[in-house]
């Protein structure tokens, strides 16, 4: 009888090849990863190998980066999307002070605050008789 290798993503259930393939692949990079005590990984490669994980490792990494970067970029800009999609009247400014002063975590909830209320109706005041 044959010895079966256990499938290390099987029980996480999912339907994409290429996601598996995936998770497989991440799974092989991280083998590699710790480090003995006398700085060596705790898997030995043949240097074509360490070379191509090295580049995945980068390529991951340079991937999270570059999404987390368009993620907080985003975010920041919150109280822009907000002014604008409800037609403030004072959206420039919104704008102007979230480039600014957004970066302070006390400055963008006041100016998604700002961007949330309705604006105020200018009561109409009756001509002035003569």
């Amino acid at each position: 009888m044959a010895y079966r290798f256990p499938r290390l993503y099987k029980d996480l259930a999912v339907p994409i090849p290429w996601i598996r393939l995936l998770i497989a692949v991440l799974v092989l990079v991280s083998m590699g990863v710790g480090v003995d005590r006398a700085g060596k990984g705790l898997m030995e490669y043949p240097d074509w190998l360490d070379e191509l994980l090295f580049v995945i490792r980068a390529a991951i990494l340079s991937l999270v980066t570059f999404f987390g970067l368009l993620v907080a970029s985003i975010a920041y800009f919150i109280p822009t999307v907000f002014a604008w999609r409800k037609y403030k009247r004072l959206r420039r400014i919104i704008s102007v002070l979230n480039l600014f002063c957004g970066w302070t975590i006390f400055g963008w909830l006041i100016l998604l605050a700002w961007a949330c209320t309705p604006d105020k109706e200018t009561e109409a005041r009756p001509a002035p008789t003569l």
